[in-house]
């Protein structure tokens, strides 16, 4: 049986809050999770300030490459995500011992027949357990990850990392402090119009230049007390920002903060501090401190902050009136009683992001996944 991301959809779909998630972009979802396999975790990110913002959506790329859709191989960038997947699957070289998990994003505002993932994200595994045989970088943080980078866009843009990118990269990494982590590296595809597939040895593929735009790092574990002289000597052109202040201020309403760090060619993007909580499902109450913070200095409005409020909570098999995933109810039947299987939504993480001369904004990841009870 062919299962598709839109039986998890199907579930989920009334429960977005209109104030947060457009139907334009529900039903560019719904075009793209008709092409995907089902995953163990999705999630929409919506904005939290005034009016209905363009929202994006990322999904765990499926752990084999044979479960991507023939209709998406069609284009040149599957084919290249295919193959990067297929080299974390085999884990024989040294790029695939690299890569824990790929995920892809995509932008909702855009109509497109095939959605193409404007970034593609690689869950990195922690240096020390790289064995990076010839390759002689030995630990060196930096220099590892910048290899990794390297290898990923040759794999999928078929090009080396453009000069100041490269350079960029390997600045914000070196400049990290001791103890930090880089947990994901996101490679972001410029955004270009769509052309028509042409013919190709029976094989379509898009006639269309791939482009790397920017990169992406994000990295937990630097010290609120560290992220001002960190964005200084990782080279943050933008307008001042205390990054002490509003950090200090985070770490005391949520667990963790993650920074992210986006650049292209030129200089630092753009930072974002993105923020999550270690208790999750039940945790409505425990967002709130951090959404009245954002409602006090106009990130998120009193509308928005009540619908994000209202998205947690389970999905059950036995009281659902959509039909459920049938891959779902298949393992419940084969567990017999023993368990039943939900649909989680839960609010992943709040981001605040800083970009050169723009003001700060406010976004809110709404997962939902599969879970037994």
């Amino acid at each position: 049986m062919d299962y598709r991301l839109a039986d998890y959809l199907r579930v989920i779909n009334p429960y977005f809050p209109p104030e947060l998630v457009s139907e334009a972009s529900l039903l560019q979802l719904d075009r793209l999770a008709n092409l995907l396999q089902p995953s163990w975790g999705s999630w929409l990110e919506c904005g939290l300030g005034a009016g209905i913002q363009p929202a994006s959506f990322a999904v765990h790329l499926p752990d084999k490459a044979s479960q991507i859709d023939s209709q998406l191989l069609s284009f040149q960038e599957w084919q290249c995500i295919q193959k990067l997947s297929l080299a974390r699957e085999q884990g024989i070289s040294a790029l695939g011992q690299g890569i824990e998990s790929i995920w892809l994003n995509f932008d909702l505002d855009k109509h497109q027949d095939i959605p193409i993932p404007n970034g593609v994200f690689l869950g990195a595994i922690e240096s020390d357990e790289l064995d990076l045989g010839e390759l002689h970088f030995g630990v060196e943080r930096a220099a590892n990850c910048c290899w990794l980078a390297q290898k990923a866009i040759e794999q999928i843009y078929d090009r080396e990392i453009p000069g100041g990118v490269q350079e960029n990269l390997f600045a914000s990494l070196q400049a990290l402090p001791t103890g930090a982590q880089v947990l994901y590296l996101g490679l972001m595809i410029g955004s270009e119009q769509q052309v028509k597939p042409q013919q190709v040895s029976s094989q379509q593929v898009r006639s269309q230049e791939i482009k790397l735009k920017k990169i992406r790092i994000d990295v937990s574990a630097i010290p609120a007390l560290d992220l001002s002289q960190y964005s200084n000597n990782s080279g943050w052109l933008g307008s001042a920002v205390d990054w002490e202040a509003i950090a200090l201020t985070l770490e005391g309403l949520v667990d963790r903060v993650v920074l992210n760090i986006e650049f292209g060619s030129d200089n630092l993007g753009k930072i974002s501090l993105e923020c999550y909580l270690d208790r999750r499902l039940d945790d409505s109450a425990q967002w709130q401190p951090l959404l009245n913070y954002l409602v006090e200095t106009q990130l998120c409005t009193p509308e928005k902050c009540k619908a994000l409020l209202s998205w947690p909570g389970l999905c059950y098999e036995s009281s659902t009136e959509e039909a459920w995933p049938p891959n779902l109810a298949l393992i419940s039947k084969f567990l017999g009683g023993r368990a039943s299987s939900v649909m989680a939504r839960e609010i992943l993480y709040i981001r605040l992001a800083w970009e050169s001369q723009t003001p700060v904004e406010a976004k809110a990841g709404l997962w939902f996944g599969p879970d037994w009870i």
